[in-house]
């Protein structure tokens, strides 16, 4: 009889890498299947949400509240595809309404 694990999707920066293999170290031992996102660089839009489509749940490495624009465009797909999201560091829709983005640097800070 097979049994059903669930399925989460985590994304992080390459930054985060090390927070990255941590939380789908923890999340296996819970007895989760991990899809990560963006562990081996980056990733087109089409596996990115391909791999969302896959998961049950999008889990966001964000620590210090930084997120990149390219996991906000994640974030968004699995919210209006009615997956949970959840995140390593709080993240509010006020904040997100409230960033400010430079040329140089891309990321939004919560």
């Amino acid at each position: 009889m097979a049994k059903e694990y669930p399925v989460i999707a985590v994304i992080g920066t390459e930054e985060c890498k090390k927070e990255m293999e941590q939380i789908q170290e923890k999340l296996t031992k819970q007895r989760h299947i991990v899809v990560p996102i963006g562990m081996c660089g980056k990733e087109d839009l089409d596996m990115r949400l391909d791999k969302i489509d896959l998961a049950e749940e999008l889990f966001v490495v964000n620590p210090a509240g930084k997120i990149e624009m390219n996991i906000w465009t994640d974030i968004c797909y699995a919210y209006l595809t009615g997956k949970d999201i959840s995140s390593l560091e709080s993240m509010s829709y006020r904040d997100c309404l409230l960033y400010t983005s430079d040329a140089a640097d891309d990321r939004i800070s919560v």
